[in-house]
């Protein structure tokens, strides 16, 4: 056995890292013993952040092995016991400092004291309840540093930790480093080129030959050697994802945080909740002046049933489509994806946050159709909230696996055209499927949306439960299970 490499916090071996056409590293070997201090210096744009990033397990590599802890970097096992401060400050504006420390305290399963002692040491007890939106830019960086403290990591990785923080401060964040070494925690941080220490040099490109390894950039010998893991996993192996299993815990935290995020966006909210009902209304004098059709039954009448799928279906989908982006844009997902929170766990709390917002939503069209409007159904009016309830889960479902998949919010708008529209059009509503042309129907077949439209379409004209219409639910629950699986596997951990 070796045991270096066990003693060793991270190991790195021939490290080589393209970033589309560029080459971010190329021949990088690095050894940092665990319980040192360890700083990386470098100009712009050298590799800094990307072997950061490596090291963590969020970057994709060309070639090379990585080892953190005696474990391939990005195996599942090391996210309870690696802190990741990004550069920019990843925390949730719309909730406060101590909601924000909180939540990543519960993604590492720990709570009460200490959140609080977190804060504390950050200098942020005054602020604990201030939103961080309200904050400036130095105690942003502070939120961040403490989300990544609460986890109490074996190793913690700080990209810039300390720039814009006030002279005090750092010096006091500098001792707690230094206490968290001598405990056995490796903290490794970057900086911008300057003060003392050998700097990581640009990677040369190909024609001008292999890039000089940098030297070892230690500053500080090792303190404490620590226990070494139990059990060893080849650098070029590292464990499965863990993406397609659920952590109660963790969940049921997800999908609170995302609750309070919601809350505190209004204007979200009354999309959500007033959009479909405005909509319905609209329909009403829309087609209050035409004449009724064949039995006496007008024609908001006969499409009103199924509009109160199609619309919430529509606005969920609006809605969630762009959810993943805003995780984007603030660093937040990064981070997450390096926690044990599991792509499944973000992705199920974003689904049953939504949800829970689309059965109020669902709950409110169905007393104004009913209730103000006079829509009349022969089924039961609360199987029709039950289908329009599912329906909009169908929409959250499938906006979350367009967000998934886009890398930008005009990539994820992009889906509106693909997804929903054609749904719309074959669903049953404009034209009766059966009157589709047969390659137009086959289509209509495989579309979710067909079978909500159906069994709203049975509720209307049959008074009890048929066969058809349980049918078309079931179908309907799969496609919305099926679309929140498929986006936790297209969201990617590691990334180019």
């Amino acid at each position: 056995m070796n045991i270096d490499h066990i003693s060793d916090a991270v190991d790195i071996r021939d490290l080589h890292v393209r970033r589309g056409t560029h080459r971010a590293l190329e021949g990088v070997s690095v050894r940092v013993p665990r319980g040192s201090i360890t700083g990386l210096l470098g100009p712009s744009g050298c590799g800094k952040t990307t072997l950061m990033r490596t090291i963590v397990g969020t970057q994709i590599v060309e070639s090379g092995t990585v080892t953190v802890l005696g474990l391939p970097a990005g195996s599942a096992e090391l996210r309870r016991r690696i802190g990741y401060v990004t550069q920019s400050p990843s925390v949730y504006p719309d909730l406060t400092v101590i909601e924000n420390v909180s939540y990543f305290a519960s993604l590492y399963g720990r709570k009460g004291s200490a959140v609080t002692d977190t804060v504390a040491a950050v200098g942020l007890t005054d602020h604990a309840a201030d939103r961080t939106s309200a904050l400036s830019g130095g105690q942003l960086g502070r939120v961040s540093l403490a989300c990544a403290l609460v986890g109490d990591p074996e190793l913690l990785v700080l990209d810039e930790p300390t720039v814009g923080l006030d002279p005090l401060l750092r010096a006091e964040l500098w001792e707690h480093f230094r206490a968290l070494a001598d405990r056995g925690t490796t903290p490794a941080r970057v900086e911008p080129r300057h003060g003392r220490g050998r700097p990581l040099r640009r990677a040369r490109p190909p024609a001008r030959g292999p890039a000089d390894r940098p030297a070892d950039p230690r500053r500080t010998a090792r303190t404490d050697g620590g226990d070494g893991p139990r059990e060893r996993l080849s650098p070029t192996h590292p464990e499965p994802d863990g993406s397609t299993t659920v952590s109660a815990v963790i969940y049921a935290t997800t999908t609170t945080r995302i609750l309070r995020q919601l809350r505190t966006d209004h204007r979200t909210v009354a999309m959500i909740v007033l959009v479909p009902s405005l909509l319905m209304t609209l329909l009403y004098f829309m087609y209050q002046n035409v004449p009724t059709g064949p039995g006496g039954v007008s024609l908001f009448d006969r499409i009103a049933v199924t509009m109160l799928g199609i619309l919430p279906f529509v606005v969920m989908f609006l809605v969630t489509s762009i959810a993943m982006q805003r995780e984007r844009s603030s660093g937040t997902l990064e981070r997450l994806l390096t926690t044990p929170l599991t792509k499944l766990d973000l992705l199920a709390g974003y689904g049953s946050a939504f949800s829970l917002a689309a059965a109020v939503q669902a709950g409110l069209a169905c007393v104004v159709a009913f209730w103000l409007l006079d829509v009349t159904s022969a089924g039961s009016v609360l199987w029709v909230l039950v289908v329009a309830v599912l329906v909009a889960v169908l929409g959250v479902s499938l906006g979350l696996l367009c967000s998934a998949f886009a890398r930008t919010e005009f990539q994820a708008v992009q889906f509106m055209p693909v997804i929903v529209i054609p749904q719309f059009l074959l669903c049953g509503l404009l034209v009766a499927r059966d009157d589709l042309p047969d390659w137009l129907r086959w289509i209509s077949n495989v579309l979710p949306l067909s079978y909500a439209v159906e069994a709203l379409q049975e509720i209307t004209v049959n008074p009890g439960v048929t066969g058809v219409m349980v049918r078309d639910l079931v179908v309907v629950a799969a496609f919305a299970a099926a679309a929140l699986a498929l986006g936790a596997a297209t969201l990617r951990r590691r990334t180019p």
